[in-house]
């Protein structure tokens, strides 16, 4: 994440398999972000407009990593390759 999606925040979970990740410093919207993750990098998320306040406004995203290290490291990479070949315009 540090090194291909440097402006994403993310906080390591205490307790779960699933990490809230922080698009807002890219500047797209909540649609802009979904068609990037979901139809360019092929990786399926919960947009945080779904979980109430605390996940409403644009550019959060739930991703579920209870999956073999290597599957999640092809998502990343996966979502990586979306956000940062995008030619939408924040």
């Amino acid at each position: 994440m540090k090194e291909n999606l440097p402006k994403v925040k993310y906080r390591v979970p205490e307790a779960t398999y699933l990490a809230w990740l922080d698009f807002r410093a890219y500047g797209f919207s909540t649609q802009q972000l979904k068609t990037l993750i979901h139809q360019k990098g092929k990786v399926a998320t919960d947009d945080g407009t779904m979980f109430g306040p605390n996940g409403e406004g644009d550019g959060f995203h739930r991703l579920n990593f209870a999956c073999p290290k290597s599957l999640l490291e092809k998502a990343l990479n996966q979502i990586a390759y979306a956000i940062n070949s995008s030619d939408l315009k924040p």
